[in-house]
């Protein structure tokens, strides 16, 4: 991953391909941007309020489109020729038009145009356009609590923004190049300081366009190695989550890998740790801070948030504790020395503190089993293990409390703190006999619907996968359970496709192909199951389900989930822990034929 990427791609309509590298780059899926920017290039199409187009979007709204500035003239047509670089966007209009699109650091957006007039259209998002002398121009959006700062470097801007007694209205702005050599070039600088950058000096065109191709090179050489036959899945892979990471700001105290940044533009409390795993070997700090980025807003009660990003902070829901045995894994990955005495000590307070929320504040019925609220607790959000029933115990969530408890007892060892492990072995022990003696009934693992032992209710015609995350436990169950457990999931007609495993069996009355967690083939499920069936001894079983998701990965993008049947992305399709989850699984597979 070493080398320049270029690729030459047809909007997202109608694809040119340079080479078999660029099938899946395309700015419909997936934005331009780059490390630590909160803006993004992208082709929207359907999403009102902005109409379809291309546009210069800022990120700072959680499923908003952050649409911004509308690219006059780029609809997404078969005539549109995109060169698509980490370094640099370039764009070439039917009359010749030229825009290259680059960075000059994080938060300035650089244009440079030639051979025409290109006009800016802002969306309703811009309610004041103002004037600050010398052709620089300041816009302001409420929605986004933000202020751009346009200053033309060559050539001028011409800017129409009708007062309407309270607002501008209506702000265009047309880029006008310089008469002597046709070329105009454009910083626009978001940020949240009033005054007009005055004193900011600007790169040469080429030194941005080097500095974003050098920094990816960077990120990417680092990245987990995956087989030769998906290398170039896996150089978009490394696109996808480095122009996903976003610098430190407001709630944000590190520099944090967002979801995507499409519309799913926050990190959430659980697929922050799958990425943290995919980066632990080759950068293990940035990994480090990618685990510890939710903890740094974790409550005085142990809670982590569902959701943060750098304006908002989502506290309804919680996320599965599926942290411990990441951490564990992240340490088997990190170089030897990495994890010294003070990450020990600060993982291990982090871990205590998120273990007793779950052991003690979701046990409202006093049984020793913690419950689930809501779907979106478990993260499989529409799951019909929930479809009669709430609250529940989730036989997946005693598998990751069981593991979890073991990586506090080892961690309380090794810092020398003997009664503390005592206590969480016991724990440990207490919770695994009582998980195997309660759920599982007749043949397989069903959430408890009241939280009262005995009490096993699975949702009438339900069939969702979600119980048999229990196979994380391996060989700590016995193999009377195990091999039932293990032969449900790989039951034909049942789960499994070509793809991976479906979130809801397909021969379920509930399933739907594009129903979210009620049929579409997930990444933390797949990552899950292949550990699982890893830990207990189905070593082939495991390979097997990694490559077929693999697979999926390498034919149709990080999609943020996939058709269980044709495989074909869904939803979000520039998803950071769906690059993660296949490094980790590819990397799986390279070791093997290595």
């Amino acid at each position: 991953m070493n080398g320049p990427i270029r690729f030459w791609l047809i909007t997202s309509r109608k694809k040119i391909l340079m080479d078999k590298k660029s099938e899946l780059w395309d700015l419909a899926a997936i934005p331009f941007s780059r490390r630590g920017s909160y803006w993004a290039v992208s082709i929207l199409e359907g999403r009102k309020p902005a109409r379809d187009g291309l546009w210069l979007r800022c990120i700072r709204q959680l499923f908003g489109s952050g649409a911004l500035l509308r690219l006059e003239g780029f609809e997404g047509s078969s005539k549109e020729v995109v060169r698509f670089e980490p370094g640099v966007l370039e764009l070439l209009r039917a009359d010749g038009l030229q825009v290259g699109i680059s960075f000059d650091g994080p938060d300035c957006l650089r244009l440079r145009i030639r051979g025409g007039l290109l006009r800016l259209e802002a969306s309703d998002a811009v309610i004041l356009a103002m004037g600050l002398g010398n052709g620089k121009w300041r816009l302001a959006s409420q929605s986004m609590n933000t202020l751009f700062h346009l200053v033309p470097l060559r050539g001028k801007l011409v800017v129409e923004a009708p007062w309407t007694g309270k607002e501008t209205s209506s702000v265009s702005v047309v880029c006008q190049p310089d008469r002597l050599d046709g070329e105009m070039e454009l910083a626009l600088i978001e940020s949240v300081c009033r005054e007009p950058c005055s004193d900011r000096e600007f790169q040469r065109w080429e030194q941005c366009v080097e500095q974003g191709e050098r920094d990816f090179r960077g990120f990417a050489g680092k990245q987990l190695p995956v087989p030769d036959e998906w290398a170039n899945a896996g150089h978009l892979a490394a696109y996808v989550n480095w122009s996903c990471l976003v610098r430190p700001t407001g709630r944000l105290q590190r520099e944090a890998m967002y979801m995507s940044k499409n519309w799913m533009t926050a990190v959430w409390s659980w697929d922050h740790a799958v990425n943290a795993l995919a980066l632990a070997r080759g950068l293990p700090d940035m990994a480090w801070d990618q685990f510890m980025v939710m903890f740094d807003l974790q409550d005085e009660g142990g809670c982590l948030p569902d959701a943060v990003s750098d304006r908002d902070l989502y506290v309804c829901h919680v996320k599965p504790p599926i942290h411990g045995w990441i951490l564990e894994r992240m340490m088997q990955e990190a170089p030897e020395g990495f994890y010294d005495g003070k990450r020990l000590r600060e993982a291990y307070r982090v871990l205590a503190a998120q273990t007793g929320f779950w052991l003690e504040q979701r046990d409202p019925f006093g049984t020793g089993f913690p419950v689930y609220w809501h779907g979106n607790d478990s993260g499989w959000d529409n799951t019909t293990a929930m479809l009669t029933q709430s609250p529940i115990v989730g036989t997946d969530l005693l598998a990751y409390l069981i593991r979890q408890l073991e990586v506090l007892a080892g961690l309380a060892r090794d810092l020398g703190l003997s009664q503390e492990a005592e206590k969480w072995q016991g724990e440990r022990d207490r919770l695994l006999r009582g998980f195997q003696q309660t759920f599982w009934v007749d043949g397989r693992f069903a959430p408890a619907g009241t939280g009262v032992p005995g009490s096993v209710a699975p949702a009438a015609g339900a069939d969702s996968l979600l119980p048999y995350m229990s196979v994380l436990l391996g060989t700590r169950l016995p193999e009377e359970i195990l091999r039932p457990l293990v032969d449900g999931l790989m039951q034909p007609g049942r789960f499994l496709t070509d793809w991976g495993l479906a979130s809801e069996s397909v021969a379920s009355p509930h399933y739907e192909s594009d129903g979210y967690w009620r049929g579409p083939i997930w990444a933390p499920a797949m990552l899950i199951v292949v550990e699982g069936l890893d830990a207990a001894g189905r070593v082939d079983l495991a390979d097997d389900l990694a490559a077929r998701f693999c697979r999926a990965c390498a034919r149709h993008g990080f999609a943020e989930n996939y058709d269980a049947i044709s495989g074909r992305g869904l939803r979000d399709l520039g998803y950071t822990w769906t690059a993660s989850t296949f490094f980790v699984l590819a990397n799986r597979l390279c070791r093997k034929s290595g």
